[in-house]
């Protein structure tokens, strides 16, 4: 069976692009980003791989549940290959001297497009469209919608989707809840937010699917 293998060289390239482009950072981000990018060309994976990582971060909370996510099958994808630092980075110097390794979330130091570099690594070829979509003009990560540490993650279900979308599209959450029967609150549509259409102001219309 062929396995899918994350390859780090291409992960360094796109992070260090991202940070020539990603504007001005306050002090410990770029110092925090510099140790990143140092790290990535020194290469500095662990040889014990999730073995190594869990033997500290197995009781925070959600971090063993990647085993059973998408992401954790052995035979595909980040675990059949670098494991845990296949996203989050070669561990270096960080078990022991706390050197900082690629994290996601809105208090991450890396900027929306760093981080999703990382995630398009395996996924540009099924998301093509993500880069000229309105969400990545905007600077949205994917974990703003995806939780990766997860079972299932919830956006891919259709009853979860409307509750996802509209957290952020409020006018559009006024407007569906209108008197009116609208599909989407009866689960008849799906969205695809990979897809820019020309009207910025019109896209979450225009980018639903009508279900037959």
């Amino acid at each position: 069976m062929m396995k899918t293998l994350i390859k780090p060289m291409a992960t360094l390239v796109t992070l260090v692009g991202a940070l020539a482009v990603s504007g001005p950072l306050v002090a410990n981000e770029s110092n925090d980003l510099d140790i990143l990018v140092d790290k990535f060309q020194q290469g500095s994976y662990s040889s014990r791989g999730a073995d190594g990582c869990m033997m500290c971060h197995r009781r925070d909370e959600g971090v063993a549940d990647i085993f059973v996510s998408a992401h954790g099958k052995t035979d595909n994808g980040p675990m059949a290959g670098l494991q845990c630092e296949a996203c989050h980075g070669p561990q270096g110097k960080h078990r022991g001297k706390n050197e900082p390794m690629l994290s996601f979330g809105k208090d991450s130091a890396l900027t929306a497009d760093m981080q999703n570099s990382v995630c398009l690594g395996c996924h540009q070829g099924t998301q093509a469209h993500w880069s000229y979509s309105l969400h990545k003009l905007e600077e949205v990560s994917c974990v703003s919608c995806h939780s990766i540490h997860t079972a299932n993650d919830a956006v891919l279900d259709r009853s979860n989707q409307v509750a996802a979308c509209t957290s952020c599209h409020l006018k559009q959450k006024g407007d569906i809840n209108k008197r009116s029967s609208h599909p989407m609150t009866n689960e008849q549509m799906v969205y695809s937010p990979y897809i820019n259409k020309a009207s910025r102001y019109s896209s979450f219309k225009v980018y639903v699917i009508k279900l037959s």
